[in-house]
């Protein structure tokens, strides 16, 4: 496999006195329209995409099938498919419709050496994705997908992908939302979410609530346990594994997959993987009160006691260098989350540092964040608090309904978190900033407790 990946791409802009447009006529002839605002060749070149402020405007081209095959046919339908899907579902861009592609486009090269970039300028798109598709002996197909940089932006070097997969729709599937991944890292630095996947507990019926999984921004969801009990607390490792504690035994056990990874007395609740995929930290309550430990992920055996108090220790957190654990205690009086360094666990220094009731830490993907939920003064309800690493500031995103277990995506920019509200309880998105705010299109269960995968 051949991926090139660097580009150089329009710059973290804020949204600040630029000129507001809907089309490349309304602005200045030094500047062109795109995310809304009129943007200078300066601005365009040699910087990234700040996706918070700005929209990325984006062609994606049918992907042309270069035999008549079958596989060939489907394998081409799927790749156009998933990324027309992708870049259309996702708010970091806006999709260019076909209606706006120059006439004769059908006719274009599909070699972004000779792609006639001229052409596609008063699309306003930033960029054109396109690609090929040929079969090859025992079932396997060529594939070749390109961003061409279109109008006023300037590249060094446009990701492209060129390898033979076999032609199984999964396959196929994944190396266009692989492709749309790599696209986004080149606009903005940071590869996107696509194709990762949030799992869920939900209510099928009273009193028994099992564990689904969807993929982001795909509204299919599959159920993963049918333990006709109580199954909660997903948590994903990064090489996809997924646990979870469920009642199908009476007790409180930890699964990891489909097999018991921890089966001690009370509780085995809240686990989150280290980096490395061979630890994981867990809150057990075999001794008395609930208290944090390292278990190994392999065979669930003890590695390490992390706290040894009276107090209630839950909700561990790795940070992604897997130095730091977040987690929740009432060692004040009431629960707040703290932040333990592991070489010096009986030293915690508290994170939150407001409110009666603070609980569900997560720690995001690029380490500068930790989101959490929690109770203002006199509130009965839950926020999203955002605390900064590095400032030590703390910001509330949420002002309605009740949310709870907030997580952060793979790549930083969102976060999912279950909001209750009179008539029902669903997964939303929101930004760590508290833009953005949408809800998950995951059908209209009684859904909780959501989980991000790498």
């Amino acid at each position: 496999m051949l991926i090139l990946l660097t580009l150089v791409a329009p710059p973290a802009l804020e949204a600040q006195r630029l000129p507001a447009c809907d089309a490349n006529v309304k602005c200045p002839a030094t500047m062109i329209c795109t995310g809304q605002r009129c943007l200078s060749v300066d601005q365009l070149y040699g910087a990234r995409f700040d996706v918070l402020h700005h929209t990325i405007s984006i062609a994606v081209i049918p992907v042309r099938a270069l035999d008549d095959r079958p596989e060939t046919r489907r394998a081409a339908k799927t790749l156009g498919q998933v990324l027309e899907h992708d870049f259309g579902s996702a708010p970091e861009y806006r999709l260019i419709p076909t209606s706006r592609f120059p006439f004769g486009w059908r006719e274009d090269s599909t070699h972004p050496a000779t792609f006639p970039k001229e052409r596609w300028r008063l699309t306003e798109a930033l960029g054109a994705i396109g690609g090929s598709v040929r079969s090859l002996a025992q079932g396997r197909i060529e594939v070749h997908l390109y961003l061409v940089p279109i109008g006023l932006m300037t590249v060094k070097r446009a990701p492209a992908i060129k390898v033979f997969v076999s032609s199984r729709p999964r396959t196929v599937r994944g190396l266009a939302h692989l492709f749309a991944n790599e696209v986004t890292g080149a606009f903005t630095g940071r590869r996107g979410a696509f194709g990762t996947r949030i799992a869920f507990s939900r209510q099928v019926r009273m009193g028994v609530k099992e564990i689904f999984v969807t993929e982001y921004l795909s509204k299919r969801t599959e159920q993963i346990t049918h333990d006709d009990s109580l199954a909660l607390l997903p948590s994903w490792s990064r090489d996809g594994r997924l646990a979870f504690t469920s009642y199908r035994r009476g007790n409180p056990d930890l699964y990891l997959d489909s097999r018991t990874l921890s089966a001690r007395a009370r509780l085995n609740i809240g686990a989150s993987f280290a980096p490395d995929g061979r630890r994981l930290a867990l809150s057990l309550s075999k001794d008395g009160n609930a208290e944090l430990y390292l278990l190994d992920a392999r065979n669930g055996a003890i590695l390490r006691r992390l706290t040894h108090r009276r107090s209630v220790d839950i909700s561990p957190s790795f940070s992604p260098d897997g130095r730091y654990l977040a987690f929740v205690s009432d060692r004040s009086g009431t629960p707040q989350v703290y932040a333990m360094d592991l070489r010096l666990p009986d030293r915690p220094a508290r994170v939150s540092k407001s409110g009666s009731y603070n609980t569900s830490p997560n720690w995001s993907s690029d380490g500068s964040m930790i989101v959490y939920c929690g109770q203002t003064a006199g509130a009965t309800r839950f926020d999203l608090f955002v605390y900064h690493v590095r400032s030590g500031h703390t910001r509330r995103i949420t002002f309605s309904g009740k949310n709870e277990r907030p997580w952060f995506s793979p790549d930083s920019r969102w976060i999912v978190f279950a909001r209750k509200s009179k008539t029902s309880q669903r997964l939303y998105l929101i930004r760590p900033d508290g833009s953005g705010l949408r809800e998950l299109p995951v059908g209209l269960g009684i859904d909780t407790m959501p989980a991000w995968s790498f």
